[in-house]
């Protein structure tokens, strides 16, 4: 069985429709446990917001006061945001810092580069990306399209 919500979350509003964003969650089961604030998701599990793609096994969100917290992905991890892939056993997003963490073998592409490392820090309101021991293949002209825009 297929359970597709659309959730309102307490995120930056959209430039464009000065409004919350809206995220879309599927899954093949859902459990709400009010008493600790608590939602989790099972099965096949789809995140969408805005241009921000993730799938996973099992969802865990946290709510307070009808707001969402903070978002605990688990089992093979799939983020895609703009030209970005990323892959990880957990991903946690925290919705006051607009950061996702990836962990458990995280490796994240883009433009012909991959990278794997012990932790990958995605701040999804900006162009920032932290790979933590990072080891791979980087695109060197990548890298100096990257330092001539920060000019």
């Amino acid at each position: 069985m297929l359970i597709l919500l659309l959730i309102t979350m307490a995120s930056p509003v959209s430039p464009k429709t000065h409004s919350p964003q809206k995220v879309q969650i599927s899954a093949d089961r859902v459990e709400i446990i009010h008493r600790s604030g608590q939602v989790e998701f099972t099965g096949n599990v789809v995140v969408i917001r805005g241009s921000l793609k993730l799938s996973c096994t099992q969802l865990t969100g946290r709510y307070k006061d009808k707001k969402l917290t903070q978002l605990t992905a688990n089992g093979d991890v799939k983020v895609e945001k703009d030209n970005i892939g990323a892959t990880a056993q957990q991903a946690v997003y925290d919705q006051q810092k607009q950061t996702l963490i990836l962990t458990g073998k995280p490796t994240m592409s883009r433009h012909g580069s991959r990278l794997v490392g012990r932790r990958i820090l995605i701040w999804l309101n900006s162009e920032r990306i932290v790979v933590e021991k990072p080891k791979g293949l980087f695109d060197l002209k990548q890298l100096e399209q990257m330092q001539q825009r920060q000019k």
